[in-house]
């Protein structure tokens, strides 16, 4: 009993020091309570479009590599709900220009878009330095859609149609704090239609969202304690 006693006592004592180690840790390189996030990105872009048969001949060889370059800008407010973890909100605008495709036989297609996104924003911090992001939220895009193939029907020889529409819309990422300044790189999802065949395109057809992906590079300043 006096063993037990003693095991117990030092395993009490040794759960005190490693407390009282990490939470001085923490106490000394503190993470704000609260923050501010405005910053540029520059990402590459895939999207989805009206498909005839040169490019579905290479999909998967060549038509999914075809990226457009975007920009956009972020800006965001979270709060610290949990040591190292924080909830927020965050309010971006991004231009995506025109992912295209362009062949020889004179068959070519394009989709061109641009968004303002209102996401809910998580993030959590592995070191003091490090953190990893998650955001959702809606999308307001704005897109236009082209395809050309001299080959085709008069009809369908260009389609060209504007669309505006609301999609879901995801990302994640990782960020690198050097001060006040974050490096970041992640992944975004715009959710929407896939491919359109144009062999059923009609010129009368409605033209819906097309989804994209993106591999998205930014760089933030971040306002902390304000």
């Amino acid at each position: 009993m006096k063993h037990l006693k003693l095991k117990l006592i030092a395993l009490t004592g040794a759960m005190a020091l490693a407390s009282s180690a990490m939470a001085n840790s923490y106490n000394n390189n503190p993470l704000p309570k609260h923050k501010l996030n405005v910053g540029g990105s520059i990402m590459a872009v895939n999207a989805k479009h009206i498909q005839g048969q040169a490019d579905k001949a290479t999909d998967g060889m060549l038509g999914n590599f075809f990226y457009n370059v975007g920009f956009g800008a972020q800006a965001g407010y979270a709060w610290q709900v949990a040591p190292r973890f924080y909830l927020g909100g965050e309010l971006g605008a991004q231009t995506n220009g025109s992912v295209w495709q362009n062949f020889s036989i004179d068959t070519a297609n394009a989709t061109q878009s641009s968004m303002v996104t209102a996401l809910v924003t998580s993030e959590i911090y592995f070191t003091h330095n490090w953190s990893i992001n998650l955001k959702a939220g809606p999308a307001f895009v704005y897109q236009t859609a082209s395809y050309r193939d001299k080959n085709i029907q008069s009809t369908k020889k260009l389609a060209h149609k504007n669309t505006f529409g609301v999609r879901p819309y995801a990302s994640i990422g990782t960020t690198y704090y050097i001060g006040n300044v974050g490096i970041g790189l992640g992944y975004s999802h715009l959710f929407g239609h896939g491919d359109i065949d144009a062999s059923k395109f009609s010129s009368d057809q409605k033209m819906p969202i097309f989804s994209e992906n993106s591999i998205q590079a930014t760089v933030t300043y971040q306002f902390s304690n304000l």
